[in-house]
């Protein structure tokens, strides 16, 4: 399935979700039938993630591709089972950050991660330059929310500047809370 299609599903579902609540039995049962759902798929998922890990070397290299796909690594963060951490996901998207910056002569660090709000900071501008490019900022905030759309915020600080919070989208949250 590709992004396209991925985003023409969860339309539809937002549409279903609408059109549920015109009666409000069929949407409390129906609710009902997602949840428990949700709970039988997501304890299937997190022994498919117990069993690959007792694969030593090669079930790591396995948790490690599911996940970079962004679409399985979404699944297993509405699951709880992401086999890396957040500060895990924060840090492998920050190297992909670094490279892109580096020959912009731009370099960034994690300065937190506090309460699920990742703070960077941004160094390396042009002399008399004091903000982030809008560009530069949004290629920052996409690889970062792509690695962990479960953050709670996102601040990027460049030097001397003060920091700007990112609102978060709610697409690429759980589903389960629109039931």
């Amino acid at each position: 399935m590709n992004q396209e299609e991925t985003e023409r599903h969860i339309q539809l579902i937002d549409e279903l979700i609408e059109a549920l609540k015109e009666s409000p039995e069929t949407h409390r049962r129906t609710a009902e039938l997602v949840q428990l759902l949700m709970e039988l798929h997501g304890v299937c998922v997190a022994r498919l993630i117990d069993i690959v890990s007792r694969y030593g070397f090669a079930g790591q290299e396995i948790l490690k591709a599911f996940s970079k796909d962004e679409l399985v690594s979404g699944l297993l963060m509405l699951y709880d089972v992401h086999p890396l951490t957040l500060e895990q996901r924060v840090a492998d998207a920050l190297e992909t950050v670094r490279a892109s910056l580096k020959d912009r002569g731009r370099e960034v660090t994690l300065a937190s991660i506090d309460d699920g709000v990742v703070r960077l900071k941004l160094s390396g501008a042009e002399p008399g330059c004091e903000s982030i490019s809008a560009g530069l900022k949004r290629e920052i905030e996409e690889l970062i929310l792509g690695a962990a759309p479960d953050l709670n915020g996102l601040i990027v600080e460049e030097a001397n500047v003060e920091a700007q919070p990112v609102l978060m989208p709610l697409q690429g949250q759980s589903r389960a809370a629109a039931s």
